[in-house]
């Protein structure tokens, strides 16, 4: 099931072109994770430098946390099927974390131009 917060992220989605990589991983989320995934952000004009929900193509998207039992639980299953970029291991796919203003915590997805699936080490 796929939900979206409001008009504005479905605008994001729909006048906007995303990375085809992040596009699969959504996908895979749909396939693998229970409950489906709530959107919270797409395509935002820049809030900071390097803000990866405003690139062309968009390379990031936020998901509601709260409505999963265990959000760790989802970030670690997407981190294990995902690698952001083999040449900066300590980057991630998925991370659990609060906004800016404080308001609460949600998933970042995020993906590199290098970023792969795990188990095979090539693009998905």
């Amino acid at each position: 099931m796929i939900e979206i917060k409001n008009s504005a992220v479905l605008k994001g989605f729909l006048l906007h072109r995303f990375h085809v990589k992040l596009a699969t991983i959504l996908c895979w989320m749909l396939d693998n994770i229970p409950r489906g995934v709530y959107f919270t952000e797409s395509f935002r004009h820049e809030l900071h430098p390097g803000d990866l929900h405003s690139t062309r193509p968009v390379r990031a998207v936020d998901i509601r946390s709260w409505i999963y039992k265990d959000p760790l639980k989802i970030v670690e299953a997407i981190n294990k099927k995902w690698i952001y970029d083999p040449e900066r291991p300590e980057m991630e796919v998925a991370k659990y974390h609060g906004n800016r203003k404080g308001h609460g915590y949600h998933i970042h997805i995020q993906v590199h131009g290098n970023t792969v699936w795990r188990d095979a080490g090539i693009n998905r």
